[in-house]
């Protein structure tokens, strides 16, 4: 077991004193015995994970400012389990008080960069109004990540109508002079989506301008403000971002021309077929066209132009639709078709891929196989790069190569020599292969459960993954080998966000 902080002393023994004083839950003012937050904080000092997580969930609900505070210092805890349950649990905090202990010196503005990190994002899953002001120091962290989540969280909230205090006089204006001055392209791009939220009146002149800027992230953000908004124009500037040069954002544009439906949106995605070089931009191309359409005709854009022709010019999207079928694809692993040229496989190395089969061969002999079949069968003109990943990722390449027999072979060796073992990093994997601007298909190869590296609860991982992918559009697809029901179903989810898919298999 690694080494874990316990909660200070000094910390422990204030919270003792204090319990008896003051609750801070929602409702009226209530006496907490000292003996329930002796007890849950001795279990979160414990050795037992699922008792610790327990104590994590007892604490928030106790809502005493002292058990807060047990909590919040388990936010930078060296077990990634608790400290992810500590960062989903604090969502449940039901009192102001309780918001400002968030915002304050132990959790937004902690010295630890990983706590400030974790409690800017738990604020965002909050169920009660949140003082805008609050956002005011944390929107200056020093790291770019942290203002990003920070962003995220404010937008989540304004959405949510849950933004509570003087939005249009301090924070709307904080919103623009980051949009406007931020160096860094990516939080630019995300003070654009949360003024969008907050202050949507004075977001449309500052999303106009951003169309036309040239970082992709902030373009994608425009469109995202103009292309899904109820206006008249947001169908003209969809199909207009249809051209984009980034794959990215063209992807972004099909999706938000699919959602208006009707004969102009169809012929745009049709016209937009005909020109894509994008393998998987092609295949969600066809996706959405059959799903307006009820029609199953695959990549010949000719014959997409041959049945539009046929349309009527008060033609409508069929009422009754049936998913996409992208059949036909050569190229799978394990039985999951690959939809793109630009892939990264993210391969999991932890134990259980050690483990020996009932045949006499190890999990990793089964998933050699099962790749060998796969990269032989790309594309020459593909891009590729293997990931295998255990307490770190361990890649073949920093970034996608071309899919030449010389580099399929050089990969299908330095995955047979790797010996990489350990807890299972899928988080630091999966920012790893977003690293790469050039992939746009992400393929995880998993029994279904990371065990290590700063996040491990799936749910957790598939909103965060959610948000760094937001401006990215890379589809994630799994392959899951013994995976239980319930981890199945997250993956599932996670995934499908992003327009991709999972698949039980056995190799």
């Amino acid at each position: 077991m690694r080494p874990r902080p316990a909660a200070p002393a000094l910390l422990l023994a204030f919270a003792l004193a204090l319990a008896p004083i003051v609750s801070i839950g929602a409702g009226a003012r209530h006496f907490a015995p000292a003996d329930e937050l002796e007890r849950l904080a001795a279990e979160l000092r414990g050795d037992d994970f699922a008792q610790r997580r327990e104590a994590v969930r007892g604490l928030v609900r106790l809502g005493t400012e002292p058990a807060l505070e047990l909590v919040l210092a388990v936010l930078g805890d060296a077990e990634p389990g608790v400290a992810d349950e500590a960062q989903l649990a604090l969502g449940g905090v039901t009192s102001e008080r309780g918001l400002r202990l968030i915002a304050g010196k132990r959790g937004m503005l902690a010295r630890n960069s990983i706590v400030r990190l974790r409690a800017c994002e738990a604020i965002g899953r909050v169920s009660i109004p949140v003082d805008a002001e609050l956002f005011l120091k944390p929107l200056k962290a020093r790291e770019p990540e942290t203002r990003c989540v920070v962003l995220w969280s404010v937008e989540r909230l304004a959405r949510a109508g849950r933004l509570a205090g003087d939005v249009d006089g301090k924070l709307g204006p904080a919103l623009e002079r980051v949009h406007l001055r931020d160096r860094e392209e990516i939080v630019s791009a995300s003070a654009l989506s949360a003024l969008a939220a907050a202050s949507p009146e004075a977001v449309l002149a500052h999303a106009r301008e951003a169309l036309g800027h040239r970082a992709a992230p902030l373009r994608a953000a425009a469109l995202e403000v103009l292309g899904g908004s109820a206006s008249g124009e947001s169908l003209a500037i969809s199909v207009e971002m249809l051209e984009d040069p980034a794959p990215a954002v063209r992807t972004m544009a099909v999706r938000y021309v699919a959602r208006h439906g009707g004969r102009e949106a169809v012929r745009a995605l049709v016209a937009r077929l005909g020109g894509e070089s994008e393998s998987r931009l092609a295949f969600t191309i066809v996706g959405a066209l059959q799903e307006l359409t009820d029609r199953k005709i695959g990549l010949d854009a000719e014959a997409w132009e041959r049945w539009y022709e046929t349309l009527s010019a008060d033609w409508q999207p069929a009422d009754s639709r049936s998913p996409a079928d992208l059949a036909g694809r050569s190229v799978a692993l394990a039985g999951l078709p690959l939809l793109s040229d630009r892939i990264v496989f993210l391969v999991d190395f932890s134990g259980s891929v050690w483990e020996m089969q009932a045949d006499g061969s190890s999990g990793k002999e089964q998933v050699a196989r099962a790749l060998r079949l796969a990269l032989e069968a790309l594309d020459g003109e593909a891009r590729f790069n293997v990931v295998p990943y255990a307490d770190a990722p361990v890649p073949w390449k920093k970034a996608l190569v071309p899919a030449t027999r010389a580099n399929v072979r050089k990969a299908l060796d330095f995955f047979q020599g790797c010996g990489a073992y350990g807890k299972g990093d899928l988080w630091a994997a999966l920012l790893f292969a977003l690293g790469d601007a050039d992939v746009d298909t992400i393929v995880v190869l998993t029994d279904g459960s990371p065990s290590g590296g700063l996040h491990w609860n799936l749910a957790l991982i598939g909103d965060l993954f959610a948000h760094e992918n937001r401006y990215r559009s890379v589809v994630l697809d799994a392959v899951l080998v013994r995976t239980r029901p319930h981890i199945t179903e997250l993956w599932k989810a996670m995934c499908e966000a992003s327009g991709g898919q999972a698949r039980s298999a056995e190799l």
